[in-house]
This record gives C-alpha cells, sequence and structure tokens, in this order.
C-alpha cells in the first residue's frame, strides 16, 4: 500500500469526527501543479467560467476599447482561433451553455441569445424589454431538452406564467404552457428540470411560486413543486412552502433515477419524482441559497451563500463531510468534480483548492499559479487542466508529490 493511500485511508476514517467538530479540513497531501502550456490573449480575459466546445475554450473578453466579444482558444494547436461580438446581444458575461453545436447565453435583466457555433452566426436574439415589455423575468437559468431550449416570464396584468422555448435552428418562438392564477396572486415559473423515469416516461419538473398582489388580503404567498408529463400536463404536485412564494429561486432542481433533491431557502428537499411522496425534508443552516450539482450515484453537492461546502448522502441527507472554514465556491461560479478531485477557485482570479472527493480533506497546492487562475476545466480529450488568466489560457496537470 502506497503513503498516499495510507493518508487517504486515515482521512476517511477521521472524517466523521471531522463533521461533527467542525474544523479546518484536514491535509492529505501534497499536489503540484504542472503547467504544460499557455495561449497569449489579444483580448482582456474575464474570470467568470469558461466553457468548452469539442477542443475550444470559450471565454468571455474585451478589446483596446472594452467592446464586448466570445473568445475560442483552439486546445490542440493551443492559438487564439476567433471572436465573436456581443456588442449588440444579450447575455455577455453570463453562464456559458454549451448544448451540441449552440452556445446558449442568458441575462435575466436584458434577454437569451442562441449562437450555432460552427457557423459563427446568431440563432436567436430576444430582447425582454422590446420583445415582452412588462413581463417578469425567472432567475432560474435556460433549459436545454432535445433541439429546444426553454425559459419563464410571468404577467403581472393578466396573472399568467408562460413557459417558451426557443427551437434550434431556426430559433422560432414557441409558448409551451400557460398557467393562470385568480386576480389576488402572481404566478413564476421556473425553468423545467428534464428527466427521465426508471419506467422510460420523460417528464419535467418545474416550480411555481404564488405571489401576493396585496398584502392586506388574506392571502398566502406559496412555492409548489409540480411534475409534469411530456405534454406539460400535472402528474402531481406539494406545496414546498406555505409562504415565502416571493423567495427568489436561482437554481433548478436535480434527478438522478427516480430521486429528485432541491433546496429552498435553508432546507434540503428530495422527492419519488414517479409517486411525487416526499423522502426528505432537512433543514441545512449553511446551505442558504444553495444549488446542487450531480456528481454519481445518489451523491450531491451542496454550495450556499454562507461558503460552505457538503457532500451529501441523498439516501440519509446526512453529510458524507462538510467544511464550513473552508475557502468555498463562489456564487458565479460551478465547481468541477473530476475523477478523485474536487477542484475550484475561490473567487475571481484565486489560488486552486484540491478537495478529496472520499473524504473531504485537502490537499496543500506547493506551486499555485503566481497571480491566480479562474475556475477551470478539464479536457477528456488532451488530458488536461485549462483555465485563465486576464490576458492568457494555461493547461497544466495536478501531480501528487
Amino acid at each position: 500500500m502506497s503513503i498516499r493511500e495510507i493518508v487517504l485511508l486515515l482521512a476517511i476514517a477521521l472524517s466523521v469526527s471531522f463533521i461533527a467538530c467542525n474544523k479546518e479540513p484536514i491535509i492529505v497531501g501534497n499536489i503540484n501543479i504542472n503547467q504544460s502550456w499557455e495561449i497569449d490573449s489579444d483580448f482582456t480575459l474575464s474570470y467568470r467560467d469558461a466553457a468548452l466546445y469539442q477542443d475550444q475554450y470559450l471565454i468571455w473578453g474585451m478589446d483596446a476599447s472594452d467592446n464586448p466579444f466570445l473568445i475560442a482558444f483552439d486546445l490542440e494547436t493551443q492559438v487564439q482561433s476567433w471572436a465573436f461580438d456581443f456588442s449588440n446581444i444579450s447575455g455577455w458575461g453570463t453562464k456559458l451553455n454549451v448544448s451540441e453545436n449552440y452556445l446558449i447565453v442568458k441575462d435575466t435583466q436584458s434577454g437569451i441569445t442562441v449562437i450555432d457555433l460552427d457557423l459563427r452566426q446568431t440563432v436567436s436574439a430576444i430582447r425582454f424589454a422590446q420583445d415582452y415589455p412588462g413581463w417578469e423575468v425567472s432567475d432560474t437559468p435556460v433549459s436545454i431538452e432535445g433541439n429546444r431550449v426553454f425559459f419563464t416570464l410571468s404577467n403581472p396584468d393578466t396573472y399568467e406564467s408562460h413557459l417558451l422555448s426557443i427551437n434550434l435552428p431556426s430559433g422560432n418562438i414557441v409558448t409551451e404552457l400557460v398557467f393562470e392564477s385568480d386576480d389576488f396572486m402572481i404566478p413564476r415559473i421556473t425553468s423545467p428540470t428534464f428527466y427521465t423515469t426508471s419506467n422510460n416516461e420523460s417528464n419535467s419538473l418545474v416550480t411555481i411560486q404564488l405571489k401576493r398582489t396585496n398584502l392586506s388580503m388574506a392571502r398566502t404567498s406559496a412555492t409548489l413543486l409540480v411534475s409534469l408529463d411530456e405534454q406539460f400536463d400535472t402528474n402531481w404536485l406539494d406545496t414546498i412552502h406555505f409562504e415565502n412564494g416571493t423567495h427568489p429561486i436561482k437554481w433548478l432542481p436535480v434527478v438522478k433515477g427516480d430521486i429528485m433533491a432541491t433546496t429552498f431557502i435553508d432546507d434540503l428537499i428530495a422527492y419519488n419524482v414517479v409517486t411525487g411522496q416526499k423522502l426528505l425534508d432537512q433543514e441545512l443552516p449553511k446551505a442558504s441559497g444553495a444549488k446542487l450539482i450531480l456528481n454519481s450515484g445518489e451523491v450531491y453537492y451542496a454550495q450556499g451563500q454562507k461558503r460552505s461546502i457538503q457532500k451529501l448522502d441523498l439516501s440519509s441527507g446526512s453529510p458524507m463531510w462538510s467544511i464550513d472554514t473552508s475557502p468555498a465556491p463562489s456564487d458565479f461560479g460551478d465547481f468541477l468534480i473530476n475523477s478523485e478531485y474536487v477542484v475550484y477557485v475561490r473567487e475571481s482570479f484565486g489560488n486552486l483548492t484540491v478537495l478529496d472527493d472520499i473524504s473531504g480533506a485537502k490537499y496543500q497546492i506547493t506551486n499555485q499559479v503566481n497571480g491566480g487562475i479562474s475556475n477551470p476545466v478539464y479536457s477528456d480529450n488532451q488530458q488536461v487542466y485549462v483555465s485563465h488568466q486576464s490576458d492568457r489560457v494555461i493547461g497544466f496537470t495536478l501531480e501528487h508529490e
């Protein structure tokens, strides 16, 4: 047995007391960042998360005149390959969503843009203020299913919430569902989470919030979870919370098999998506505003505004490990779960954090990149982590000392 394996087993054995004692993470060993190459940029690159499309690293940037661009770097040839001008369309600086050969970005304040990455042409460009004046936009990200991009809007004048889709590649917009409330409540639908059940049925989950329009009326704002079939008819619904119908929902539920999990305010909630049976409703004081990221099995990760990070066993709702004092991922960034590692940067251009996926123990990074880096992605084709600074893209590997 190697020294690393012995240290790892010790860290796992101590993980229960580590969770209970709420201490600093255990240092499980040392890791070197071995830089493989750099690609210089003609643009000033944003610290926001990048995305991979084939062997292209996509990231936001600005030219010398502060004009906004999407920039692509070729990881195989290690050159800056192209730049797409975002001056007259919405979504610059937001989360990059790639589906097949399309990039989809949404800015809640301005609009949605869809780009064909092969042709480098705009497929759809929605401006909320001009195209849907007076409508309220959901805080949740877009959903992508098949050849459709889904988003939701609410009309406070008609007490309706609409689920709409953008067809790819035509760019045509279709109304898929209209939810209408009475004249005392404004409904707000989130984007749907799509999944296939063990019965091979295509369903989706949406959250509906009912907001009081007159606080003097004896009406209770509520937040509902609704299961929909392929035609968007209701399978079942349940009330998540009888109050807080105006609490913003920024993350979508995650589904694994027949089990769904979501967070609302400080609660972790799980359901059987076939029967609608609630399996878990557990308070997570450290998960306020949390989003869950599915890795594998029945395990979900939570991060919150209080900067904690936890790995949760969904069957019991208990932490497999929990770190309250380690630098945790930022609100704007995702963390990367790659092989045995959980990898992320705290915020902006910062130092890399690497945790052991099994125990939550922390690795000591002995040679951080000067000036910090952004959250990395991992290229399976190139077998390299890729990140960037404001003026370059960096490829590197992680190796134990």
